[in-house]
């Protein structure tokens, strides 16, 4: 047999090392074993390395910025070499989740019930368009998770580039913003509860399901003021569906409950994280899903056989956004003064809208920063209780889902404006910064002043 080049091996390599993070990190989150965790960060930093040719020059400049920045803050307090380990250790469920996710995409894009949802939605008016995508991920996503974005791009037809595919894309992304908000499915709410004790997702829901609303709305009158297609969706009549959408609707809800119902398992039965129960029935399902869809667009197994073995190979700039990003967090929070955070409480406004505002505003601008939102919910977490901010739990609850659901609008290392970004063929930044800015601004405001005239 001969030897295989100098790339072959170098993705061999990749794909050996994506195999044992993924899979030790499961085992990890599953058993609790410290010894799979540490054999997957050392799986972990093997595929940091060999990835690290294919991150582009801009995040890999913002990552090791992230990572030193993090490292120095831990360093003060002599826990940088812990930082690091704990920063890598919750990076990889991460990667897990995003490989998992992108499993998905080939069954999706291939399905025949898919073909003819995406059919039409596609044929949809201009005025009717933006809103169904919208409120199909909203749908999907509340229960699929990061799993809804690959799925709904396979909706998809427009020429990539092209206005519409723009705003359907930002449809995408607003609608999963919207089941970010009120899902308990969703790590932020988990995050949020676990910060506020005495608080419970009945409490916390309606304000979360309140934001959506505002999300919605704000973004299907914002799309109102865009401009007009200039090359309308033109459907190949070989893809038209020969049935009603009724048909292919059902087969499609029946398969997201399928996933919906072993992630419901793997997380309130068995109490593992979304991430590892999205790692563990994503896979499985998206093999099953293809193999039952061999007659669909595409035919055979082996495109999205090809397609599943490339997916390491271009997780790069989120490995090292994340890992930057996590590792930051660490270290700030290792550097935080008790007496210092006492102090800021002390000369904060007596208000509880002007303490909630401050929070809301300062959250979403630290997103945008390059924050992810989990850093600032972490932080404000550890630093202060409700009581101190005279906030009962599941208001300060609330402000803190927020802050994750509006928050990854503009956050560009946010898992969905990555995925966006990926699938646009757009830059996270201009998409974080330029294309949601005005929208995440009015949604801001929205939600401050309906937050606190229903809650306060």
């Amino acid at each position: 047999m001969p030897p295989l080049p100098e790339h072959g091996v170098r993705t061999a390599f990749l794909a050996v090392s994506y195999a044992g993070l993924y899979g030790l990190t499961i085992v990890a989150g599953v058993t609790g074993s410290v010894l799979a965790m540490n054999a997957a960060i050392v799986f972990g930093a093997l595929f940091v390395a060999l990835v690290a040719p294919a991150v582009g020059r801009r995040n890999g400049i913002v990552g090791v910025v992230l990572v030193l920045m993090g490292t120095a803050m831990a360093a003060t307090s002599g826990h940088a070499g812990a930082a690091i380990l704990e920063g890598t250790a919750k990076t990889l469920p991460l990667l897990v989740l995003f490989g998992a996710a992108l499993t998905l995409r080939h069954p999706a894009q291939n399905s025949p019930s898919m073909i003819a949802i995406g059919t039409w939605i596609g044929l949809q008016p201009r005025s009717r368009r933006f809103l169904v995508v919208a409120m199909s991920t909203h749908l999907f996503a509340w229960v699929l998770n990061q799993a809804a974005i690959p799925l709904m791009v396979g909706f998809l037809r427009d020429p990539p580039g092209s206005s519409d595919h723009r705003r359907l894309m930002m449809a995408i992304m607003r609608g999963f913003m919207c089941a970010v908000c009120w899902s308990p499915l969703f790590v932020g709410m988990a995050i949020a509860l676990s910060l506020s004790p005495g608080a419970t997702w009945l409490d916390v829901a309606p304000i979360g399901m309140a934001t959506a609303a505002i999300v919605l709305a704000t973004a299907f009158v914002l799309d109102r003021f865009g401009p007009s297609d200039a090359n309308p969706a033109v459907v190949s009549p070989a893809h038209r569906p020969s049935f009603g959408i009724g048909v292919p609707m059902v087969r499609i809800l029946a398969l997201f409950a399928a996933l919906a119902g072993g992630v419901v398992v793997c997380h309130e039965g068995l109490a593992i994280s979304i991430p590892i129960a999205i790692g563990l029935v994503g896979p499985p399902l998206a093999f099953a899903w293809r193999f039952a869809s061999v007659a669909g667009v595409g035919g055979g197994t082996r495109p999205f056989l090809r397609e599943t073995a490339a997916i390491p190979g271009s997780l790069g700039n989120e490995t090292v956004l994340f890992l930057g990003a996590n590792i930051f967090g660490i270290g700030a929070a290792a550097a935080l003064d008790p007496a210092t955070v006492a102090a800021a409480v002390a000369m904060a406004p007596d208000s509880v809208f002007m303490r909630s505002a401050l929070l809301i505003v300062s959250g979403i601008l630290s997103s945008a920063i390059g924050l992810h939102p989990v850093v600032f919910m972490v932080l404000v977490g550890q630093a202060f209780t409700p009581e101190m901010l005279g906030m009962t739990p599941s208001f300060f609850a609330g402000v803190l889902v927020i802050v994750w659901g509006v928050g990854i609008g503009v956050s560009p290392f946010s898992a969905t404006i990555m995925q966006v970004a990926r699938f646009a063929n757009l830059s996270s930044y201009r998409i974080a910064w330029r294309m949601n800015a005005v929208f995440v601004s009015v949604v801001t405001l929205l939600t401050i002043v309906i937050l606190n005239a229903v809650w306060a």
